[in-house]
């Protein structure tokens, strides 16, 4: 574990890590919210599903159009914008 935690320090990966602490409008909190209130449990239902084979991950591609049907794009634009912010900031 000590000799891993070096390695992750040592490279630029922790640069891009998003941080915890980006702030985002009302109305993209609201959007963000709506969105993976539906998404997420959906999401951990259909990954568990395909790790133990009940789902083939041929249908992998359903899954993802799904997820996008859902509004995944306009919570990831969301997340985004208060990225791009917090990064101006710095």
């Amino acid at each position: 574990q000590n000799s891993t935690w070096g390695l992750w320090s040592s490279t630029a990966t922790a640069e891009n890590v998003i941080p915890e602490l980006i702030t985002m409008t009302a109305e993209e909190n609201s959007i963000y919210t709506s969105v993976m209130s539906q998404v997420e449990p959906y999401a951990q239902e259909m990954i568990l599903k395909f790790i133990m084979g009940i789902e083939p991950i041929e249908k992998f591609d359903e899954f993802v159009n799904q997820c996008k049907a859902m509004g995944i794009e306009k919570a990831e634009q969301a997340k985004q914008a208060a990225y791009e912010r917090f990064k101006n900031r710095q």
